[in-house]
C-alpha cells in the first residue's frame, strides 16, 4: 500500500539507526519487485500524504529508474512496466505543469533518467507532449508559472540529450532540432518581445549591427527586478541556444539559421546593455546573472559549432562585442565588488576569450574558403573572412594580445599575496589552474597562427624593447610587476613562434634582472612572481636551449634552490630542473652543479607540507642521484638524512607515493657505494643507520594484522630513532616484530614492503664487514620467520637476502663458523624451494645457498646435512641429463647445479669421489658427461672448475679413453680462447652495465656473493685473484687448468705428452 511505502521511506530517512537500517533493507527488497516504481509515483501523487513522504517517494523513484531501467545484471523492468511508467509520468508532469502537483524539478529528474535510455526513439509521446505545450504557450502568450514549468521540463530533456556522446545520439539530437526549432523559436521570440516591453523599450541596437546598444537609463523597471522573469529567460535562452548549437549539422545551410543568430545577437546586446546600466541587478536578481553567464557561454559554443552561420550577424561586430567586454571588465575590481559580481565578471571574461579563441582558430576566418567548402559555404566563408579581417584591423593583433593579457594573464595583487603565503598550492605561480588564465593562454596561442603570427611576434619584440628601457627593481610598484609577469607569460606561450627570431642567449640577458630578484627581494615581496614565472619560461624553452647556455641556466637553478631564497622560488625551480635532466642529462655542466642541487632539494624537503610537492622534490632528488651514481661520488650529509627520516616518520605518513619516493632516494644513495666503482665510496655510518631504520619500519608496518604481535610491531615500527644512533638500535628497535612481517603478500614491486626489501638487498651488498655487527645480529629472527614459511610463499628477494647474508658471514669470519648453527633452517628452506615444480629464480638462489653451505661445511655433521640434499640431486642429474637435449628440458637450472658439483669437488674431494662412485655405474661416462656439460657454460671460472672435476673422475675411472681426452682438449682450447678475448668481453660487460644503469630501479652489483660463489669452486691459492668488484683473474685460472690438464695427461700417458705441452704453450701466451 502507498501509505506503508511512505512510512518505510520516512523511516529510511530517520536519524535513528534502529529504524533506518531495517527500512533500508525493506526498500532493497521492494525495489526488486515489479511495479515498485509505479507505486512510488502513486505515493507522490497522493494529495493526502504528508509533503516529506511525497518528496521521498519521487526521489526514490528516480533512483529506482536509474538502477532498474537498463541494469547490467539483467534484473530490470519489463517492457510493459516501462510503458506504464512513461504514461504515468507524462500524466503527472502535465499535472505538475498546471500547478496541481508539487516538486516539479524532482519529478523532471525522473523524466530525465528515462530520457537517458528511451528518448527520442522509444518515447514519441514525450516529444508530442512538449510540442503541444509549446503550441499552447505560443497561442496563449501567457508566460506564467505554467509556462515556466514547461520550459524547465524542456530544458532538462535537451540537457540530457546533449550529454550523450555517441554519434547515434547526436544524430537523434539533430532530428529533434528539425522538429522543435520552429515552435521553440516562436516562443523565444515572443518572450524576447515581452521582455523588451517589460524593460521599457530599451536595450535596442544589434539589428543595425551596432556593438554598443542603448541600455535603459535610470532605475530599472519593475519587470527588470522580478527574478521570476529572469528565471524564465535563463531557461528559455538555454533551451534555444542548446538546440541551435547541437541540433543542426550545418546551421548556415538551414533556411532560417543565420537569421536566428541575428536574433540571439540582439539578446546578447540586450543583456550586456542592461548589465552595464544596472550592475546592481546581479545582486538583486540571481537568475539575471545566471542568464547573462549562460547566454555568453553558449554564444561562444555556438560560434565554435557553426562558425559560418555568423556571416549574416556580422562577425566583425560580434567579435567586437567580445573585445569590448574584455575592455570593460578587465579592470582590477574595487573593494565594493560583491562575490556575485566577481563571479559574473570572471565568467564574462572567460566566455569572451573563448569567443575570440574559437574565431582565431577557425581556418576559414583567417584564410578564407577552404578546399572542402561548396555552395553556400564558400560565400559564407568569404564573408566571414572579410569580416574577421575588418575586426583584426580595428583592434590590431597587438591590441588583442594586450586585451587577453589584461583580462587573464595580469594578476591582481590580492591573488599574489595569497599565493606567497602558501606557494605549495600553486607550483607554477598564482592563477595557473583557473578557467580564466587557461582561457587567456588558449587565446594567445590562437593568435599565434598564420597570418596573425608575424604581427604578434612584432608586438612581442616591441614590448621587449619597452621592458628593456624600464628594468624592474625590487622596490617597483605592483602594476609594473604584473605587467612584466604577463609579458614573461607571453614569452613562454609563444615560444614556438619566437624561436626563429629570438636567440636564447638574448632571452637570458633580458631575464637577468628578474633572476636577480630571487635573492634581492624579501620573502613576501610581489616581485618574486618574476623569477617564478622565469622558471616557467625556461621550462618552455628547454627543448631549444643551446649547449653553451646550459651552465648559465644551471647556475640560476642552483641559486634559486639556495636556502636563502624564498620558498616560492625554490619550488618553481623544480619544474625546469626536471626538464633539463631529461634534455641534457649527459652535459658536463652537471658535474659542478649536481651536488649543490641535491643539497638544495634536500633542504627544501624540510619546509614542504603537501604530499604532492614532497613527491616531486623526492623524485627530482632520485633522478639527480641516479645520474650522479654513474660517475659521481655524492655523499649525503647527516643533516639531510635526518630530514629524510623525519619525513618518513611524519604523523601523516600514510602517503604511499612519498614512502616509495623516499625508498628510491635511499636506494640511489646506497648505489653510490657499489663495489664495481673505482675508487669506491664506502657506505657511511649515518646512511647505514638511516637505511636500516627505514627497512625496519618498512617491514614492521607491512605485515598481516591480527593479535597482540601486530600492535606491538606497529608501535615499534613507528617509534623513534635517528640516523645518528647505533646501527643495531636502528634495526633491532622492531626486529622481532619486523621478522613477523617478512613474507607478507608483496609480489608487486610498487609496494612499500617490496621497495624496502630491495633497499635491504642493496645495503647487504654494499656494507663493509666492519659495519656488519647489527645485520648479523638480526639474522636469527629473520631466518626463524622464513623457516615457518613454505618455499613457495617467500616474498620476492627473500633468498637474495639470505645469499647476501651468507656471503657476509664468510667475509666477517673466513671460516664461516657463526653460520654453522643455521645450516638446518637454511637447508630446509632450500629443500622447500627445490621441491617446487618451477625452474625459477628461487631455484637458482637455492643452489647458490647450497653452494656456500657446502663450501664451508666445517664439521662432519654439517657436511652430512648438506649431503642429504646433494645426493638426490646427483642421482637425478646422472639419470636424466642428456647433452643432446636442450637445457630447458632439464628440471633444474644447469649452470648453478654444475657449480654446486664443482664446489663439492673443490672443498670435499674425497666425499665427492666417493658419492659419485656410489651413484654412477661408470665414472668415465660421468666424467665425459661433465665435459659435455661444460660447453653450455659461459664463465671461464665455472668451465675450468667443471673440467677439473671431470679430470678427477676420469682418474678414478681408469684414466679416460681417447674420446674423453679429445673432448677435454677441445673444451680446454675453448676456455683458453674465451679468456683470450678479454677485450671484447670487457666491452660487452661495459655495454650491459650502461644499459642496466638506464633502468629506473637499480641495485649494487652482488660483488661479495658473486665472488664467494666463484671462490667456492677453486683451490685456496686461486682465491687470492678475486678482485673487489667480484671478478676473478681469469688468466690465473686458465694457467691452473692447463697445469692440471698437463699433469693428468702425463699420468695417463706415462710421460709429458704433446697434448699437454701444446695446451701449456697456449696458456703461456695469456697475460
Amino acid at each position: 500500500p502507498r501509505a506503508q511505502v511512505v512510512q518505510i521511506l520516512r523511516a529510511a530517512a530517520s536519524g535513528d539507526a534502529r529504524a533506518r537500517v531495517p527500512a533500508h533493507q525493506q526498500l532493497q527488497e521492494l525495489e526488486g519487485r515489479p511495479g515498485f516504481a509505479g507505486l512510488l509515483l502513486e505515493a507522490y501523487a497522493d494529495a493526502s500524504a504528508d509533503p516529506q513522504g511525497r518528496l521521498l517517494a519521487v526521489l526514490m523513484c528516480k533512483n529506482v529508474v536509474d538502477r532498474r531501467w537498463q541494469p547490467r545484471n539483467g534484473q530490470g523492468m519489463a517492457d510493459e512496466e516501462k510503458r506504464h511508467l512513461k504514461e504515468c509520468i507524462l500524466r503527472l508532469v502535465a499535472l505538475a505543469v498546471s500547478g496541481a502537483l508539487p516538486y516539479l524539478v524532482e519529478l523532471t529528474l525522473v523524466l530525465r533518467r528515462i530520457c537517458r535510455f528511451d528518448f527520442p526513439k522509444q518515447w514519441d509521446e514525450l516529444a508530442h507532449f512538449v510540442l503541444g505545450e509549446l503550441r499552447r504557450l505560443r497561442e496563449s502568450g501567457s508566460f506564467d508559472e505554467g509556462g515556466l514549468a514547461v520550459v524547465v521540463v524542456l530544458h532538462h530533456v535537451l540537457k540530457e540529450q546533449s550529454s550523450k556522446k555517441l554519434l547515434a545520439a547526436r544524430r537523434d539530437f539533430q532530428q529533434i532540432g528539425q522538429v522543435m526549432t520552429e515552435p521553440l523559436g516562436a516562443v523565444w521570440c515572443l518572450f524576447a518581445d515581452r521582455l523588451r516591453s517589460l524593460l521599457g523599450g530599451g536595450g535596442g541596437g544589434g539589428g543595425d549591427g551596432s556593438t554598443s546598444p542603448a541600455a535603459p537609463a535610470g532605475a530599472p523597471s519593475a519587470g527588470a527586478v522580478d527574478d521570476r522573469t529572469w528565471r524564465l529567460s535563463r531557461y528559455l535562452d538555454g533551451c534555444f541556444l542548446l538546440l541551435l548549437t547541437q541540433g543542426f549539422t550545418r546551421l548556415h545551410e538551414t533556411p532560417n539559421g543565420p537569421q536566428l543568430l541575428v536574433l540571439v545577437k540582439e539578446k546578447v546586446a540586450l543583456l550586456l546593455g542592461l548589465l552595464r546600466a544596472h550592475p546592481q541587478l546581479v545582486v538583486q536578481c540571481p537568475f539575471f546573472a545566471k542568464n547573462v553567464k549562460s547566454v555568453l557561454k553558449w554564444w561562444a559554443m555556438l560560434l565554435h559549432a557553426h562558425p559560418l552561420a555568423f556571416a549574416r550577424a556580422d562577425l566583425a561586430s560580434v567579435l567586437a562585442t567580445s573585445a569590448e567586454v574584455l575592455q570593460s571588465f578587465s579592470a582590477v575590481p574595487g573593494q565594493a565588488e560583491t562575490h556575485e559580481q566577481s563571479q559574473l565578471r570572471e565568467a564574462l571574461l572567460v566566455s569572451s576569450l573563448k569567443m575570440l579563441t574559437h574565431a582565431a582558430n577557425t581556418a576559414a576566418f583567417r584564410r578564407g574558403p577552404q578546399p572542402g567548402h561548396q555552395g553556400a559555404a564558400v560565400e559564407a566563408a568569404s564573408s566571414c573572412h572579410a569580416q574577421f579581417g575588418e575586426f583584426v584591423r580595428r583592434f590590431g593583433v597587438g591590441g588583442l594580445c594586450e586585451l587577453g593579457c589584461a583580462a587573464a594573464l595580469r594578476l591582481p595583487a590580492e591573488e599574489v599575496r595569497d599565493w606567497l603565503s602558501d606557494p605549495e598550492d600553486q607550483l607554477l605561480g598564482p592563477g595557473g589552474a583557473t578557467d580564466l588564465r587557461q582561457a587567456g593562454e588558449h587565446f594567445v596561442r590562437a593568435l599565434a597562427q598564420e597570418p596573425l603570427e608575424a604581427p604578434l611576434v612584432q608586438h612581442i619584440a616591441n614590448r621587449m624593447r619597452e621592458e628593456l628601457e624600464r628594468p624592474l627593481t625590487a622596490s617597483d610598484a605592483f602594476d609594473a610587476v604584473a605587467r612584466k609577469d604577463a609579458f614573461l607569460s607571453l614569452l613562454s606561450l609563444c615560444q614556438p613562434q619566437l624561436k626563429p627570431h629570438l636567440a636564447f642567449e638574448q632571452l637570458l640577458s633580458f631575464s637577468s634582472p628578474a633572476a636577480a630578484l630571487a635573492v634581492q627581494a624579501s620573502g613576501q615581496a610581489p616581485c618574486l612572481l618574476l623569477p617564478v614565472r622565469l622558471c616557467l619560461v625556461i621550462r618552455s624553452w628547454c627543448g631549444d636551449i643551446p649547449s653553451q647556455a646550459v651552465p648559465t641556466v644551471l647556475q640560476w637553478m642552483e641559486t634559486f634552490l639556495q636556502e636563502r631564497c624564498p620558498k616560492a622560488v625554490r619550488l618553481a625551480a623544480l619544474g625546469p630542473l626536471r626538464e633539463l635532466i631529461g634534455r641534457f642529462s649527459d652535459h658536463e655542466a652537471w658535474a659542478q652543479s649536481q651536488a649543490a642541487l641535491i643539497d638544495g632539494c634536500m633542504a627544501l624537503l624540510a619546509e614542504l607540507k603537501a604530499p604532492e610537492v614532497q613527491w616531486r622534490c623526492l623524485n627530482l632528488v632520485h633522478l639527480f642521484l641516479s645520474e650522479e651514481a654513474e660517475s659521481g661520488r655524492y655523499e649525503i650529509t647527516e643533516r639531510s638524512l635526518q630530514r629524510l627520516l623525519l619525513l618518513w616518520r611524519q604523523p601523516d605518513s600514510g602517503e604511499g607515493l612519498i614512502c616509495l619516493a623516499l625508498l628510491d632516494v635511499l636506494r640511489a644513495l646506497v648505489l653510490m657505494s657499489c663495489r664495481s666503482k673505482q675508487p669506491r665510496l664506502p657506505l657511511s655510518p649515518p646512511l647505514l643507520a638511516c637505511a636500516l631504520a627505514v627497512i625496519s619500519d618498512c617491514y614492521a608496518l607491512h605485515r598481516p594484522t591480527g593479535g597482540a604481535t601486530a600492535g606491538t610491531g606497529a608501535a615499534a615500527g613507528s617509534g623513534g630513532g635517528s640516523p645518528g644512533s647505533a646501527e643495531s638500535a636502528a634495526l633491532l628497535a622492531g626486529a622481532a616484530e619486523a621478522a613477523c612481517s617478512l613474507g607478507d603478500q608483496g609480489s608487486s614491486s610498487a609496494t612499500i614492503f617490496d621497495s624496502g626489501c630491495v633497499l635491504f638487498i642493496g645495503v647487504l651488498r654494499t656494507v663493509d664487514s666492519g659495519q656488519a655487527a647489527s645485520l648479523v645480529g638480526f639474522f636469527p629472527q629473520l631466518l626463524e620467520h622464513y623457516s615457518r614459511s613454505p618455499g613457495g610463499s617467500l616474498h620476492d628477494g627473500a633468498l637474495d637476502v639470505l645469499v647476501e647474508y651468507c656471503a657476509l658471514f664468510v667475509e666477517v669470519a673466513p671460516g664461516a663458523e657463526p653460520l654453522q648453527r643455521f645450516y638446518g633452517p637454511i637447508l630446509q628452506l632450500c629443500r622447500g624451494c627445490l621441491e617446487g615444480a618451477q625452474k625459477d629464480r628461487n631455484c637458482e638462489l637455492s643452489f647458490a645457498l647450497l653452494q656456500i653451505l657446502l663450501a664451508y661445511a666445517g664439521t662432519p655433521e654439517a657436511l652430512a646435512q648438506v649431503r642429504e640434499l646433494m645426493v638426490p640431486l646427483l642421482n637425478f642429474w646422472i639419470a636424466n641429463y642428456s647433452p643432446q637435449a636442450p637445457p630447458s628440458t632439464f628440471r633444474y637450472p644447469l649452470h648453478p647445479l654444475l657449480q654446486l658439483f664443482c664446489t663439492w669437488h673443490a672443498r670435499h674431494p674425497q666425499d665427492f669421489r666417493q658419492q659419485f662412485k656410489v651413484a654412477a655405474s661408470s665414472l668415465a661416462q660421468v666424467a665425459l658427461l661433465l665435459v659435455a656439460s661444460c660447453r653450455l657454460l659461459r664463465p671461464v671460472v665455472a668451465r675450468a672448475a667443471v673440467l677439473d672435476a671431470a679430470l678427477a673422475l676420469a682418474k678414478d675411472g681408469g684414466g679416460g679413453d681417447s674420446t674423453f681426452w679429445r673432448e677435454v682438449l677441445q673444451a680446454c682450447g675453448e676456455v683458453i680462447a674465451s679468456a683470450s678475448r678479454k677485450g671484447a668481453s670487457m666491452l660487452l660487460v661495459q655495454t650491459l652495465q650502461a644499459l642496466r644503469s638506464s633502468l629506473a630501479t637499480k641495485l649494487p652489483v652482488p660483488a661479495r656473493s658473486s665472488g664467494q660463489l666463484q671462490c667456492c669452486m677453486l683451490p685456496q691459492e686461486l682465491q687470492q685473484g678475486l678482485r673487489g668488484d667480484g671478478t676473478m683473474d681469469e688468466a690465473a685460472v686458465v694457467r691452473w687448468l692447463v697445469a692440471r690438464l698437463a699433469a693428468a695427461l702425463q699420468r695417463a700417458s706415462g710421460s709429458g705428452g704433446s697434448g699437454g705441452g701444446g695446451a701449456a704453450a697456449s696458456a703461456a701466451e695469456l697475460p
